[in-house]
């Protein structure tokens, strides 16, 4: 949209906004002309006219202008305050439409991108959405230190930082620790060296809960001991019905004797377990979280790792606070803009409608003046043809004519249509709402639903609060690690 001010001398200034129209056209007296930028159908121009003083009088072209609660409505939306006086005194002689185009253009101006469904706050130059996104935390980092001063900065909880702490990387400067690479074949006089013969039983201790026999140590005393030890890690991981576990070794032995050669943190587990799950259910049940944050916290439960220590007080301590302070207040504030959106798209349509509505009826009336008047003009008023064309409404209507003849009917069916299209669009403005906030929030703002939907919004916090309890029992899992490793 342009703008242009003449001036009561006869010139002209022509301006890029109107906010700067408006301040030229006080200061001069002038009258302001908006022009649009392009147009398919012609041109079109409106004007206003300010004595400068700010409580001059205001005339316009158009016949559709807008209402200041309108146009409040859409600077609400785009930038988060009502009009100014001057901005009011324009936009309610323009067209809704013309104010639409022109806030959308400031908007994306000022903050370099289209309208994201909230606004751009007073004082601000980003909108409310790229704000929030801004403030989102950032994964925890940390530094691990290896071999010759080289660092590496890893997100916690991630395999990368599994595996560098696996290679002997530690977690401050000088840290690292070199792999150690033995072997055993130190025999002296015939006799089996006791340093070897310890390693290689402590070995056999560590996967199977058992002494080395004779045999095995006879053979692997001879041998490197890191053979030996992924020798008995693959024979620790082998499915139950070839001897083995069953899993990856977790840091217990296979019980001797053990039903399913269950290890000892299997056992272990089993019972923690059946605890823990009783802490979440007192925990649902006295409300202190909700059922399906329970439910997600059993899954995880259920699912952790063999062979990790977990303290469930902790973990729902940890989510609960991650969940108040962040999560919720988050998608809280997107549902928040998203039902201010419905709601001013849904004005909208309704004060579109009232003016369509006012200005059928006043089309109708105008076509059965002229088609009265034509019928005068031709000597036609008490003929047939006069019922014909306006029905009831002919000079020799009666009782026995019914209808409102042709003209009316045209009438009708312009008013069937028209109230169709807003019927359809109101159910389409349901159908998306009800994609974004649901069944049952859609109905709270006065939409027509389909059916029992959960929602988008809904759907993306469950899977936020998901991920942020699987990232908990990652961090803790690289801390059992850890603790491991030391």
């Amino acid at each position: 949209m342009a703008y242009t001010v003449t001036n009561p001398n006869g010139s002209t200034s022509s301006y890029s906004s109107l906010n700067s129209a408006i301040f030229g056209s006080a200061s001069s007296g002038g009258q302001i002309t908006s022009t649009p930028s392009s147009s398919s159908g012609g041109s079109s121009s409106s004007s206003s006219s300010s004595s400068g003083g700010g409580g001059g009088s205001s005339s316009s072209s158009s016949s559709s202008g807008s209402s200041s609660s309108s146009v409040n409505s859409q600077y609400q939306q785009y930038f988060g305050r009502n009009a100014t006086q001057g901005e009011l005194d324009f936009w309610t002689t323009q067209p809704i439409s013309g104010l639409q185009s022109e806030l959308s253009n400031t908007y994306q101006q000022t903050s370099g991108t289209s309208y994201d469904g909230s606004p751009i706050d007073p004082g601000q130059t980003q909108t409310a959405n790229q704000i929030a996104m801004d403030n989102v935390p950032e994964a925890a980092k940390a530094t691990l230190y290896g071999p010759n001063g080289q660092t590496k900065i890893v997100e916690v909880g991630t395999v990368e930082a599994s595996q560098l702490q696996s290679e002997g990387w530690g977690l401050t400067s000088g840290s690292y620790v070199a792999p150690q690479t033995e072997t055993n074949t130190d025999t002296q006089n015939g006799e089996v060296n006791p340093e070897v013969a310890y390693a290689v039983d402590s070995l056999y201790q560590k996967y199977f809960g058992r002494p080395v026999s004779a045999t095995e140590q006879t053979y692997w005393i001879t041998r490197p001991i890191e053979e030996l030890d992924i020798y008995l890690n693959q024979e620790y991981s082998k499915p139950v019905e070839k001897g083995g576990s069953g899993h990856e070794y977790d840091g217990s032995p296979i019980e001797p004797n053990s039903p399913n050669n269950q290890t000892a943190n299997d056992i272990n587990h089993d019972e923690s377990t059946t605890d823990a799950l009783a802490i979440i259910d007192q925990a649902i049940a006295d409300e202190t979280i909700p059922a399906d944050v329970g439910e997600l916290f059993k899954f995880a439960v259920e699912n952790y790792p063999t062979g990790l220590q977990f303290d469930v007080d902790t973990l729902l301590e940890t989510f609960n606070s991650i969940k108040d302070s962040t999560i919720d207040d988050h998608f809280e504030e997107i549902t928040n803009m998203t039902i201010k959106e419905i709601q001013n798209t849904k004005n909208t349509m309704l004060e579109k409608r009232s003016l369509q509505l006012q200005s059928e009826g006043m089309n109708a009336d105008e076509a059965f003046k002229q088609a009265r008047t034509n019928l005068e003009a031709r000597g036609m008023t008490f003929s047939g043809e006069a019922v014909s064309q306006i029905g009831q409404k002919s000079a020799i209507a009666n009782q026995q004519i019914e209808g409102t003849g042709t003209i009316g009917q045209a009438n009708q069916l312009i008013a069937d249509s028209s109230s169709a299209d807003y019927n359809s669009g109101l159910a389409e403005l349901g159908t998306e709402s009800e994609k974004l906030l649901g069944s049952e929030g859609a109905a709270d703002l006065g939409l027509d639903t389909i059916g029992d939907i959960t929602g988008t919004i809904q759907e993306d916090k469950d899977a936020a609060e998901g991920s942020t309890l699987s990232g908990l029992i990652d961090q803790q899992i690289t801390i059992n690690g850890l603790n491991t490793n030391l």
